[in-house]
């Protein structure tokens, strides 16, 4: 986007295109916390980003393709990846996160990485 600036009483275009550093989100959904994960994911959708560049979830569940299937039809401002693990409960699968999230550490690219935990809490 341009806008005009007033340099000493002359007016000269600016170009403010640039974008906010990339945001990753950490989210563990699996059994049947993928349909809550839904609404989590709707919601983050909604919700005002623009200070971020690109948004990515990655997500941890059991249920990788109908995530991938849903997020391609709900999600347009956000990426996701999933990356497939067991059924784990609670509390397993959250004693784990921190052991699912380092094993992908390679793959998280983003400026800022954030963990939402707790989905049932969100909702």
């Amino acid at each position: 986007m341009k806008y005009n600036r007033v340099v000493k009483n002359n007016f000269r275009n600016v170009d403010y295109n640039f974008t906010g550093p990339s945001l990753g989100i950490c989210m563990i959904a699996t059994n049947s916390y993928i349909k809550k994960w839904f609404k989590v994911a709707s919601d983050l959708e909604k919700i005002s980003l623009e200070k971020f560049g690109e948004t990515t979830i990655h997500l941890f569940t059991d249920n990788a393709s109908l995530a991938q299937r849903w997020a391609q039809e709900n999600l347009n401002s956000i990426k996701l990846k999933v990356y497939a693990i067991q059924s784990w409960g609670w509390p397993e699968a959250t004693l784990f996160r921190y052991k699912f999230f380092t094993e992908q550490s390679h793959k998280f690219n983003e400026d800022l990485l954030s963990l939402i935990n707790g989905l049932a809490t969100l909702i």
